[in-house]
């Protein structure tokens, strides 16, 4: 409800927010080795995610789960719909040892803790993970700041509006 409220009544001119970089929900529980930036094929934002991953030598991946249409479920999608190209950084599939199942472990974690009295930082919290999520989408965000364009939504792509007003895929 915040984002939403927020996207449709920023405090600044709409015009000058160029890009949502969500950080909403991270699950720092084990090492950050890959990532999966939901909305990034979508729009330019994705040379940024290249940018600052290749930094920090985390590899990027596609949506493992496109069939729960993620990016369309979670803050980033409130500035989806004021036309502003947004991501939502999550963490991919890859992990230190191939018997470990990143999404089965993920998975197991959030039913047994997510918003619930066992939901601790002393319940299994990765600190190095925190600290490299935070510099990631601190490059992430830094390199949208420091680009001359604005992010845009690929040519043809769903979301591509040629208006704040407009819905995605919808065209004026």
């Amino acid at each position: 409800m915040g984002s939403a409220y927020f996207a449709g009544h920023p405090t600044v001119p709409r015009e000058q927010i160029v890009a949502d970089v969500n950080t909403d929900m991270p699950t720092l529980i084990f090492p950050l080795l890959s990532i999966s930036p939901l909305g990034t094929a979508h729009s330019s934002l994705q040379k940024n995610v290249a940018f600052a991953a290749s930094e920090l030598g985390i590899e990027v991946q596609e949506d493992p789960m496109p069939e729960e249409v993620r990016f369309i479920r979670s803050d980033q999608y409130s500035f989806v719909l004021q036309g502003i190209p947004s991501l939502h950084v999550k963490y991919g599939t890859k992990a230190s040892s191939p018997a470990f199942d990143v999404v089965k472990h993920t998975k197991e974690w959030r039913d047994k803790n997510y918003h619930k009295p066992s939901d601790e930082i002393s319940n299994g919290f990765d600190y190095v993970a925190a600290r490299k999520y935070v510099q990631l989408n601190f490059l992430i965000s830094y390199s949208i700041a420091q680009t001359t364009g604005r992010p845009v939504w690929n040519a043809g792509d769903f979301f591509e509006v040629s208006g704040t007003k407009n819905k995605p895929g919808e065209r004026k």
